[in-house]
């Protein structure tokens, strides 16, 4: 269920409902804040190295990429998310074109400065997919693109070979072929094949959007960024204790969306909880003796 990038809205909507319907024993009616028991902490917050079962559901709520999987279809059906609409391919299949929605702003963040915030564009998911090159942030998701993406393996290797005290200018103006922002809102794939699955990459985390402001104030020596999202989601970062405890609360600036139908929520705006507070319980009694008692609710 956590392994795509929507799961943890269809998480949200389906326990929210139960809290604020009082279908559960422990129903928190006063409170709607899904409280969730982890097994073991959340390992990144970097969207280029999020690919655990825990970090991925923690991520999704606050990243969105491209496109998502309905969760309320009967088939396996990939749909718009930050996007505007399906890719459009070329008739040879090598060049992709992605939409993406104006409009969308990140959350407010102290990366953005006085503004706060700013528009999501086409160039942050540049941003994102160059990340997967750094040999710094050491992404686990390169391999969307390597050897696929045309120029993409020959800017991995000219990073690589890049000495440490130049690697950032490097980085910043380096360019991959087979990306280009036509515009603020137009991005382009170019490969060196026909690459039929890319559409199912494009609703994973290692090609949510960067913003480069958010590189600038939480990465650290190695170009990582594990201890904060900057996101357009439902939900923003309020305290990370590792290896114990995340707490998310709800974005007060989140766009209008609205559960579809086929949910219990539907017609709703999202997100229907205030917050989500995850606690790490590594032992599975002690987790189950806590959704027992009330004190988690998943």
């Amino acid at each position: 269920l956590f392994s795509s990038r929507s799961s943890s809205r269809v998480f949200t909507a389906v326990l929210t409902f139960g809290l604020l319907m009082g279908c559960t024993k422990h129903a928190r009616i006063e409170e709607p804040v899904i409280h969730v028991g982890l097994d073991e902490g959340v390992k990144t917050l970097d969207p280029a190295n999020t690919y655990d079962e825990n970090s991925l559901q923690v991520l999704s709520s606050v990243d969105e990429s491209l496109y998502e999987y309905d969760f309320y279809s009967t088939e396996t059906k990939v749909i718009p998310l930050l996007a505007d609409g399906m890719p459009v391919t070329s008739k040879d299949g090598r060049r992709v074109t992605v939409k993406i929605r104006p409009g969308i702003h990140y959350a407010k963040d102290p990366a953005f400065g006085p503004a706060g915030t700013r528009e999501l564009v086409a160039n942050d998911f540049v941003t994102a997919v160059k990340r997967l090159a750094h040999p710094g942030v050491q992404s686990q998701g390169r391999w969307i693109f390597d050897g696929r993406l045309v120029g993409f393996t020959a800017f991995v290797k000219k990073l690589e070979a890049t000495p440490k005290e130049k690697l950032a200018a490097v980085f910043e103006s380096g360019t991959i072929p087979g990306l280009r922002a036509i515009d603020a809102h137009t991005l382009e794939f170019t490969f060196e094949k026909p690459y039929p699955q890319f559409i199912y990459t494009l609703t994973m985390s290692f090609v949510a959007p960067v913003p480069p402001e958010a590189i600038a104030k939480y990465g650290d020596e190695h170009g990582q960024m594990n201890d904060h999202m900057v996101g357009t989601g439902p939900f923003k970062l309020k305290d990370w204790r590792r290896g114990f405890s995340l707490t998310l609360v709800k974005n007060p600036d989140f766009r209008h969306v609205e559960y579809p139908l086929g949910s219990e929520l539907a017609g709703k705006t999202m997100p229907a909880a205030d917050g989500i507070e995850y606690r790490v319980l590594r032992e599975e009694q002690p987790r189950w003796l806590s959704f027992m008692r009330g004190d988690i609710d998943f």
